[in-house]
């Protein structure tokens, strides 16, 4: 192998990693809480104020609700500056904190916006394109993770998740931490 095709291998490798990490995190937190975040999303969406801008929204046309993804880059810009400033001024946690917010909160916006208007924006021809090349990128992506085997691991403690948490209403945690303390105390 010569030294240059090497050395490729090598940047490829270091240059994928982060973004192979960040994946993994990522489809970690949508089979863990994916099914929440939609059921917080559905009773938001039945709050009458957000209800009556979901209709408004809904009746725009194609250029407007393009238009509107542009809401939160104007209206999150100065939060993810002042989490910065946070960062920079040595509140780490808080500003990583703000500034994770500020990204959930402006991903569930154009989340909810596409969903709106997801006819009317796909109508779009360039939109329309891009989009398809997003769902293929995304396929792929995930093909290549489940190879992984980390999205089978995500999946199987979202079931014991969901048990624990079916149990826990119940005094199912409460039982299984007393096991656990007479099992460790020797007398079980």
């Amino acid at each position: 192998m010569s030294e240059p095709t090497a050395l490729r291998r090598r940047l490829r490798r270091a240059l994928l990693s982060p973004l192979l990490v960040l994946a993994a995190v990522v489809v970690l937190f949508e089979e863990l809480f994916w099914d929440q975040l939609q059921a917080v999303a559905a009773r938001l969406a039945r709050w009458a104020p957000l209800a009556r801008l979901e209709t408004w929204v809904a009746g725009r046309d194609r250029w407007t609700l393009l238009a509107l993804f542009g809401v939160p880059v104007a209206a999150l810009f100065p939060v993810k500056l002042a989490a910065l400033w946070l960062i920079g001024s040595g509140h780490v946690a808080g500003g990583l904190g703000v500034l994770i917010g500020a990204k959930v909160a402006g991903t569930a916006y154009a989340a909810r916006l596409f969903l709106i208007g997801r006819d009317k924006l796909l109508s779009i021809r360039w939109f329309a394109r891009c989009y398809d090349f997003a769902i293929w990128v995304h396929r792929l992506v995930h093909a290549g993770f489940e190879r992984t085997g980390i999205p089978a691991l995500a999946r199987r403690m979202r079931g014991a998740f969901r048990r624990w948490r079916a149990t826990a209403g119940q005094g199912g945690f409460a039982r299984r931490v007393h096991m656990v303390k007479r099992r460790l105390a020797g007398r079980g």
